[in-house]
Formats: C-alpha cells, structure tokens, sequence
C-alpha cells in the first residue's frame, strides 16, 4: 500500500479473507473482522464497491458488537466511505443502513432516485460519530481527531458542501502543524483539501502558495523515494504520484489562467512514463559503469521476472524466493545509487518553456489530458507553439460518448470499417476539430496521447490531412537534449517466413491452441527489406533469420550485435484479459492468476507450436517483460510487423504496458506497432512501401504517411493500412 502496490496489496488481503474463511478454527474473531476491513479498504481504493459490500456486510454484526474498541472506528470510517459512495451511484446494500432509523424515514424516500439522499445521511452519520468517538477517546488536540476531521471534510468536498468542509479542515491543519514532523502526509492531505474547497469558495490566487507547497512535497519525495524503489516499485508508486498531482490538476483546468495552464502543462510532463524515465536513467549510467555492477543489475531483473512466470502469479515478495530476490534488488538499486557521478532522475527539470523554445515555427506540440470533472472522464487537449505565452487549453470530450462509437459490432474487419469509415466525421469531431482552428500554417503536430486514446489510430483519424502527425510517449521529450549518436541503418536484423511447426491462423496474432500457421507473405516482405537495403546502402551488413534460424535464442543474441533496426514479422499477441488460463494458448505460461500485462503480451518465433506449456526461456515465445530486460542501446528503430503489437494495458500516467514499454526498457527509439490484428498480405505491401519512402531519406513518421496514403488508393477500408502507427522517443 505505502508504494502504491494497490492491486497486489488487494491481491493479498483478498487471500487472508478466504484462507480465514477455510481453515480458521474461530470464524468469528476479531482479526478475521481485521482481515475483512483491511479488505474492504482496498475493494474501495479499487473502485470495486460490490465487492467492498460483500466485505462490509460481513464485517456489519462483527463490529457493532465491539463498538467500544478502536476497530468499530475503522468499520465505521470505511461504512462512510461505501454509503457516500452509494450516495453518489443512488445505489446500495440497504443492510448497511442504521435500521432504527431508516424504517422511520423510509415512507419519505419512496423513489429509487431517494437513495441518494438515504446514504448521503447515513454516510454523514458514519463519519461525524467516528469524529466525535475519536475526540472524546483522545482529545481534541490528538491527530487521530485530526485524521477523523479530514474524513469529514472530504465527504462534505464530495457533495460541495465547501463551507463546512472548510471549518473542520481548519481544525485538522492547525493540530498537525503542531505535530508537522511525524504526521506530515496527513498535513498535506489536509492542505489538498483545503485548497479544494477554498478554490471553489475564493478561486485561484486564494489557494496559490498552498498548491505550490504541495507540488514541491509530493515531487521531491518521489524524487527521494526512486533512489531505493526497485523497478516494480516505482511503477506502482506512481499511483500515489497521480492521484495527489491530479487533485492539483483538476484546480489548475478550472482556473483557466495563463500561469495556471503551464502550471498544468509542467505537472502532466512531469508525471507521464516518469517511472519508465527513472529506469532508463539507471541503465543509461550502468552503461558507463563496470561490467560487474550492469551484470548483477540485469540478473536480478532477470531472477524476479522469472521467478513471477515460473509460479504463474504476480511478483510474491512475501514468498521466500521473491523476498530474497527483493532484497538484492534492492540492494544493486542502493549500490547504484550510492556511486560517485549518478544524478537522480528530477522528473521537474523539463518545463514548458523548454518545450516551446525548442518548436520550430511551423510546430505545435499537443498533450492529450484527461480528468474527472463532477464524476465525469472529461478529455482535453493541451496545444505549444514556439510563439505561445502559455499553452492552449482546449476541451474535447467525455469518454463515455468516444466508447459509444468505438464499441462497434462484428469481427475485427467490420469494427474497423465502422469506426474509421462509417464513424470518421463523428470521431474526427470528438478528437481533431476542436483543434484545427489552431493548426493554421503548422506542418508538424508533436501528439502525446492518454486514457482511451492510447487505441485510436491517428494515421486512420487523420487520412486526408496534410499534417505530419509524429506520435510521443511524452511531449516532454521534445525539450530533452540527447547525445545519441546512434546509426540509422547498421546493422539491420530481419525476421521474416519463420518455421512454427503445423497450424492455420491466416493473421499475424495468436488465437486460441497455440497452432501458428506460417505466414507466407512474410518471406516476401523481409527479402524485399533487404533487397532495398542492399540497392541504397552496400555498407550495411543485413543479417536475414528465416525458417527453424528465426528462434527466440538469436533474437536474444542480437544483443551483442548491437543493432540499429530490427524488423520482425510473424505473429504477436496480447491478452487483455487479466484473469485468463494461457495454458489453452501454450504461450510458455499456464496459469488462472492475475497476470502482469508484461506477461500477457509477446513475439512469436519458430518452433513455439512445438514448445511444451511451461515457461523455459527458449520455448518461441518472447514476453514483453523478457524482452524489457534485453539491452538493445543502439537501436533506432524496431519494426513489430505483427498484431496487436502496440496493445497492452494502460497504467494511468505510465502509459501502455506490454510491447511497446518493453522495447523502450529495451532502449528502442523508435517503434513501427499495430493497434489491431493485420492482415498478412496487406501488411507485407505496407512494409515494402514504408521502407521504400524511409531509405530515400524521409523522416519514419512521414514515411510511414506516405505508405499508408499509398495502400489507401488500393484499399478503402482502414482496416488494411490504418492499424500502423510510429512512436517516436
């Protein structure tokens, strides 16, 4: 829970509830009541209130018999959280309501809508006794008191009730200010809810100083924190960052001044892939260090992610292997960390002004931001250019009316259609037209995408416009100067018409048995690759793995190549369903568990349909969590010609999890993925146009443009040609 772990911590209290429930010799007790809360806690940081119900309905008598002791304070406190929840849904278990109150006014509350108003009381209920308990119990000067006033307040934030809020947030601010240096989390909580309701009461210059203090504690302690984190622990982290920064944001969107536009513009760079940022800058500087540090360093990466596929469950570190595997990550993090010459990862020193200084004229810069505006996932778009004062703040959609055009019917084919085709002017309205009016005279648009628009495809959204549409992890990486001297072309690695055993699937993705036809277009395509780069540049060696050669060993030797472009087609995969027996897949793992995405995404290279179901690292399948540990340094640009290569699993700030973050760990600059399951054919004709426009010198963006102009005169449904998309870093 400390390092934003939420969903293993849930992971884990959901285990003691079930292991208590099996095997406890007194079901009733009062640390299975413990184990229930603790559950129900984090069903509600989760979001799952059914099965925070389930918990608290349990929990219900066992708490009320023990209402003189401390734990009744937690039942009631996580009670005021699920009723003023159901309050805001009009929806609840009736059970949790006081019954010797409710029967009296229940004649009063006759419609469904009326529920709101019967769990908003009982919620309010909850809350002021845990108050008033926790005053009587320890004084009015005590920070439990203070933690209890907190609580109030922000059921009071939830239903704008800001005045009243106000006044007990005041009481809990002046008790930790006594006590600042051991209750300085719950201080700042405070202050982010003060700034909140004073904000809305008083606006903007009101709650200036407080937000400035708040984005300078929650930075550097990320900053403190990322030096002992291992890797999986900064990105869980990140959840913390993102819910503290988001409130700020949230203030900034609605203040709509020029300073507080960059204010908000310098935050989302400043949270987006910082984790993966953080990483990066660690093995950039094993890369200068002695051989032995970098190799116990990859080790252990390599230990833990194999100790998390091999038990077919998400990283244990309370397992004795994981534990011990956590400590000497933890202890390689601390050796690095602790040597002369390494600077810290300062995920602040990129700024707006950075951004626009290094646009050119005919740039533009666009982050897609998106928040939740009174219970609503409202979409906005953030638009620099070299000449701006501040950035544009620009309002796009709600994601509920997106997902009603994305959730088309039928197979993949007619999805697409009906999307990119028969949807385009609605789609194109949501996300480009509120933008156009400031696009006058630009050539080049710099896009960082977030939330739902990590799958649309913007070369599809964009056919027809002239703009150079250049897709970013982070707009933050055009202010980043870079020293990389990288070759374009050598060497160049191609894998192409690879030998998988028997099978039948016509698509370049896994389905079903692991019964991987072969893909008879791809010969074609990776001998015309070559070719061209045999005819524009003689002194590039091309290393051609074709048949039984395009296993999973030589990829993994290419490391020691070193190369600049990697282009591999055969078949990928991504599951998006967490919860997923993959041993009906033969993917190299066999498990019902709640696997990492890193896991449920890969490359397929020959002879996986003969490998066995148990993980062995060899066995023609390539997880993105194996290939996030290779070193590929020198690598401009990789080209996944397969399915459903940029899918994955979206992360809040830290982006998409699964190929398109493992080949980044990798070191990739570039990466050429697919957001859908491509056709074989197409996809070779698309590559050899795409290589044709890049090897006369056009940018890879531009290039890939061109291509998918090209394909579209041959092929009207974007299903063909629009499941490409480029991202640079």
């Amino acid at each position: 829970m400390q390092v934003g772990n939420f969903n293993k911590a849930k992971e884990l209290r959901e285990n003691n509830v079930s292991l208590w429930e099996e095997k406890a010799n007194k079901p009733k007790s009062i640390l299975y009541l413990s184990f229930l809360l603790f559950a129900t806690s984090s069903e509600i940081i989760s979001g799952n209130f059914d099965k925070a119900e389930e918990y608290l309905v349990k929990a219900k008598p066992l708490a009320e018999k023990r209402n003189e002791k401390s734990i009744y304070l937690v039942y009631l406190l996580l009670k005021g959280h699920y009723c003023n929840q159901a309050a805001i849904i009009g929806n609840g278990n009736k059970e949790l309501i006081d019954s010797s109150w409710f029967d009296r006014i229940n004649s009063f509350f006759i419609e469904k809508s009326s529920l709101n108003e019967v769990f908003k009381r009982e919620a309010e209920k909850c809350f002021i006794e845990y108050v008033e308990t926790e005053k009587s119990s320890n004084g009015d000067e005590s920070l439990r008191y203070a933690k209890a006033l907190y609580a109030l307040a922000n059921f009071y934030i939830t239903h704008g009730m800001h005045k009243e809020a106000i006044m007990h947030l005041h009481k809990a601010k002046l008790i930790c200010e006594k006590y600042k240096a051991n209750a300085i989390n719950l201080y700042y909580s405070v202050i982010s809810a003060l700034s909140i309701s004073e904000f809305a009461l008083n606006g903007y210059e009101h709650v200036k100083k407080n937000l400035d203090a708040l984005e300078k504690y929650h930075f550097n302690k990320q900053i403190a924190n990322y030096a002992f984190l291992t890797e999986k622990e900064k990105e869980a982290y990140k959840n913390i960052i993102d819910r503290n920064i988001t409130a700020i944001n949230s203030i900034y969107i609605a203040a709509t001044s020029n300073e507080t536009r960059i204010k908000l513009y310098n935050n989302i760079i400043a949270t987006k892939e910082i984790a993966l940022y953080a990483t990066e800058n660690t093995r950039n500087f094993l890369e200068k260090m002695n051989d032995s540090l970098k190799q116990e360093y990859y080790e252990v990466i390599k230990q833990r992610d194999s100790l998390e596929t091999a038990k077919n469950v998400a990283f244990n570190s309370n397992s004795k292997g994981g534990n011990e595997i956590l400590l000497r990550e933890k202890k390689v993090q601390t050796k690095i960390n602790s040597l002369p010459g390494i600077i810290p990862f300062d995920p602040t020193a990129i700024k707006f002004t950075n951004i626009s200084t290094a646009l050119k004229k005919n740039e533009v810069a666009i982050e897609f931001i998106h928040c939740i505006i009174e219970n609503s996932e409202q979409y906005f778009a953030l638009l620099i250019k070299n000449d701006s004062q501040a950035p544009e703040l620009i309002p796009l959609f709600e994601e509920s009316v997106l997902r009603k055009i994305l959730n088309q019917p039928g197979n993949a084919e007619a999805k697409i259609n009906n999307i990119y085709s028969k949807n385009i002017d609605s789609l194109y309205s949501l996300i480009w037209k509120p933008i156009e009016k400031n696009l006058f005279n630009i050539d080049k648009a710099y896009i960082s995408v977030s939330g739902i628009l990590y799958g649309i495809s913007f070369p599809a959204l964009l056919d027809g416009n002239k703009i150079d549409a250049v897709l970013l992890g982070s707009t933050r990486q055009i202010g980043m100067k870079s020293d990389d001297k990288r070759q374009i072309y050598s060497p160049a690695i191609l894998f192409g018409g690879l030998n998988y055993g028997q099978g039948g699937h016509p698509n370049r993705s896994a389905s079903g048995k692991a019964n991987f036809s072969e893909l008879r277009y791809t010969i074609n395509e990776v001998t015309s690759i070559k070719n061209m780069l045999d005819s524009k540049h003689s002194d590039i060696k091309v290393t051609l793995f074709t048949k039984d050669s395009g296993n999973e060993e030589s990829f993994r030797q290419l490391q020691s190549l070193q190369p600049s472009l990697i282009h591999l087609a055969t078949h990928g995969y991504y599951y998006p369903t967490r919860n997923i027996n993959l041993s009906n897949f033969d993917v190299g793992i066999n498990s019902e568990t709640n696997l990492d995405p890193m896991i449920r995404s890969g490359i397929v290279f020959s002879g996986a349909n003969n490998a066995s179901s148990a993980y062995s690292e060899n066995d023609g399948f390539l997880t993105a969590q194996e290939i996030a540990r290779l070193n590929f340094s020198n690598l401009d640009l990789v080209v996944l010609s397969a399915c459903e290569t940029g899918l994955g699993e979206i992360n809040g700030s830290e982006g998409v999890f699964g190929l398109q973050r493992a080949f980044k760990l990798a070191g990739a600059r570039s990466l050429l993925m697919s957001l859908w399951s491509v056709p074989d054919k197409q996809t070779a004709e698309l590559m050899s146009l795409f290589y044709s426009n890049y090897l006369q010198g056009i940018s890879k963006s531009r290039a890939l443009k061109n291509a998918q102009v090209d394909m579209r005169k041959k092929y009207k449904n974007p299903f063909y040609w629009g499941g490409f998309i480029l991202l640079e870093r």
